[in-house]
């Protein structure tokens, strides 16, 4: 008989596990009241089967449970008290809050982030850095043809949306939203305590939003973003490059840019814009930035760090 191709190990899974601290599970349990009504499969065993199907890349609740059926006698050093029925982990999948397992993954962002700040990825700035971005998870089956609203084609765009902020020392999401696939990516950051002050977001022009950036000025909020094509600048000032400036950098500006308050009156935003020569693409890149402190070129590397967050969704 073939072995199963799911068995990728069983001391990696276990060791993985004993990482998450029992009392972590019990306190978001005990807040999100999970186990109400559960007899068996508690919000910890749902948590472990869950990672499981993702460590070992199942696409099925059907390769779930044989997967887990295929650890025979060896199911309990991967603490599982029992193996669940499809039925079982389907009713726990619909009943269970999606917010009790957010509390975990924050607990224990908070309790592991120290230890997984990787040295290599120091910045060197005195502010903490985020990258900002979305990517869309497709649902093929017909069944979900139907989700999410009507495009201007008037096809249906089928799928969920996951809008992240990845902590880039570190390199793990610190913050996740869901949505569905035709929201706009820049609502993600109009969401409350997505971004702090003091703190750097990274992120593409489809962010661009000058209202939302005129008001991270005034609280102390930083961002690195691309220009738009279609932006109407206003030049206040050209900043003269250094002579130990690279020959890439192009331009240093504080320039401005116009928006409507709530009232319909124009108001103002003053940013910098700082244009970089890409050698091996022979394109121009213009960076929209309210870092002021900062030399050109390290507001150009800061941008370029952003791709980090692609690999993430690549995983």
């Amino acid at each position: 008989m073939s072995k199963s191709n799911h068995f990728f190990g069983q001391p990696i899974f276990s060791q993985m596990i004993n990482l998450i601290d029992s009392s972590i599970v019990s306190n978001a349990s005990a807040n999100c009241n999970s186990d109400r009504y559960c007899k068996r499969f508690t919000t910890f065993q749902h948590l472990i089967t869950m990672l499981y199907g993702v460590v070992s890349g199942c696409n099925s609740l059907r390769e779930l449970s044989a997967g887990i059926v295929s650890y025979g006698s060896k199911i309990s050093h991967c603490k599982f008290d029992y193996t669940p029925r499809r039925s079982t982990i389907s009713d726990a999948n619909k009943r269970r809050s999606y917010l009790v397992f957010e509390d975990i993954y924050n607990s224990l962002v908070k309790k592991f982030l120290p230890e997984l700040s990787d040295s290599h990825n120091q910045l060197l700035i005195d502010k903490k850095v985020y990258a900002i971005d979305s990517t869309t998870i497709k649902l093929f089956q017909p069944i979900f043809n139907c989700v999410g609203r009507n495009a201007n084609s008037g096809k249906r765009k089928g799928g969920l949306k996951s809008h992240q902020k990845l902590d880039m020392q570190a390199g793990i999401p610190v913050k996740v939203y869901h949505s569905h696939a035709t929201e706009h990516d820049s609502m993600f950051i109009h969401h409350k305590d997505v971004m702090k002050p003091n703190e750097v977001a990274l992120m593409d022009k489809a962010y661009n939003n000058y209202k939302l950036f005129d008001r991270w000025n005034k609280s102390d909020i930083y961002f690195v973003t691309r220009l738009k094509n279609n932006a109407q600048e206003e030049l206040i000032e050209e900043f003269e490059l250094k002579p130990a400036t690279p020959d890439n950098i192009l331009r240093d500006a504080k320039i401005a840019l116009t928006y409507k308050n709530d009232n319909g009156q124009e108001v103002k935003v003053e940013l910098r814009l700082v244009s970089f020569y890409h050698e091996e693409k022979n394109k121009a890149y213009y960076f929209l930035t309210n870092l002021f402190d900062l030399e050109a070129e390290q507001i150009a590397n800061l941008y370029k760090k952003r791709w980090q967050i692609e690999t993430l969704f690549k995983k």
